[in-house]
């Protein structure tokens, strides 16, 4: 019983690597440079939760560092509906800033934070909140959530109809504004594919075209002048292979 307790923090176990490097990945949860900051992103699971303790020890000791860094929770209800983890978010929301850092929270629903304990905390702490389009806004459960955020019902009017996957609404001490990303295609290529099929077929190009693997996945996206022209950019030359869509 022991021994299957702690296997998977040991050497050979599912955990040992994510904790015992000083950059890498943490099981859903990882540390990689974006802007020259570090950024801890969570997705966190069952299999998480399993180690959280060594976990949060982990990521605290690196935010203890000093370095500027980005604790970004993704699946953030989760995180909110274990004790343990909604302390740490709470100490985070109130420390962070103190040590050169940020947390940015990730739910699917406005009333995960409303509804949460540490509601308050967040509310105080997240100046900055982007809301994604949701027809049910204003409706009378969801619009109560809306105004404990601090939007009015016009706001919430504005939410609701916003054209999901294109528009969204911004709300911070700077001002408020619906806005899309207008992204074109092959911007859309990229930061589009999120089903497990497309990231399977990324990870499996990456593997085969190190150098040039966003050429490969642009010629597979029927953008083949993009693919070309990336191709040429990009050394050594991509050979470009016949598209598998």
């Amino acid at each position: 019983m022991l021994f299957e307790g702690y296997s998977p923090l040991m050497v050979c176990g599912w955990y040992s690597a994510q904790l015992g490097t000083p950059v890498g990945f943490l099981p859903m949860c990882h540390i990689s440079p974006i802007c020259s900051q570090p950024k801890i992103t969570c997705r966190l699971g069952e299999p998480a939760f399993h180690a959280r303790r060594p976990l949060l020890s982990t990521i605290s000791r690196r935010l203890a560092r000093g370095r500027p860094a980005i604790v970004a929770l993704g699946e953030a209800w989760l995180a909110l509906s274990h004790p343990l983890f909604r302390e740490k978010i709470r100490e985070w929301l109130k420390t962070l800033r103190k040590s050169n850092g940020a947390a940015i929270l990730e739910t699917q629903s406005i009333s995960d934070i409303t509804e949460s304990p540490i509601r308050d905390v967040i509310i105080e702490s997240c100046l900055t909140k982007i809301f994604l389009p949701n027809s049910e806004a204003q409706t009378e459960h969801a619009a109560g959530a809306y105004k404990a955020l601090g939007l009015s019902s016009r706001q919430t009017e504005l939410i609701a109809r916003a054209v999901p996957k294109r528009q969204y609404y911004y709300s911070s001490p700077l001002g408020k504004r619906l806005f899309e990303l207008r992204l074109g295609p092959i911007a859309v290529s990229f930061l589009g594919a999120a089903g497990r099929d497309d990231l399977a077929a990324v990870r499996t190009l990456r593997d085969r075209f190190p150098a040039t693997w966003p050429a490969e996945w642009l010629y597979r996206r029927g953008l083949r002048d993009a693919a070309a022209q990336w191709a040429e950019l990009s050394p050594p030359a991509s050979t470009l292979t016949s598209p598998s869509l």
